[in-house]
């Protein structure tokens, strides 16, 4: 039996004033994620153990992890993984996309499917939806400034 899923992905993007070489290395390697999202994530393709890890995160000061199946990466162009983040039916695909405006401007866009058609599955949609555009203002501030917030 197929689970049903909500159609309606979550969709954000951002410009960033950076090349479109620094936003990658932030959203393809482990000490990216780490700078500016992450505390001890380890995210490598074809590694079994890749996961995101938080620790003492947010206004909760949560420590979570998510196990993350990497399927594709092409240099400076996107990233598409798989994740479960504590979501009974996942996991979801995320495909973060970058577009370069000139030398130093980009879009980084994400797009996030697969939500399961449950009470459960509409909680974390809507909470990964203003996640990810907490996410994607994260990032910038550390592109443009340096800024870990």
């Amino acid at each position: 039996m197929l689970k049903k899923l909500f159609k309606t992905p979550i969709r954000h993007k951002v410009l960033i004033h950076s090349s479109v070489e620094k936003i990658f290395l932030l959203i393809s390697t482990s000490q990216g994620w780490d700078a500016w999202f992450t505390t001890g994530t380890v995210f490598e393709f074809g590694l079994e153990k890749t996961k995101f890890v938080w620790k003492n995160w947010g206004a909760d000061q949560v420590d979570a992890e998510a196990s993350v199946k990497i399927e594709e990466i092409i240099p400076n162009k996107k990233v598409l993984f798989y994740w479960n983040y504590t979501l009974e039916g996942g996991p979801t695909k995320v495909l973060l996309e970058l577009e370069a405006k000139d030398q130093n401007r980009t879009i980084l866009s994400v797009t996030e499917s697969g939500y399961p058609m449950h009470t459960k599955g509409e909680e974390m949609l809507i909470e990964c939806s203003t996640g990810w555009g907490e996410a994607l203002t994260l990032i910038k501030f550390y592109a443009e400034h340096g800024i870990r917030y």
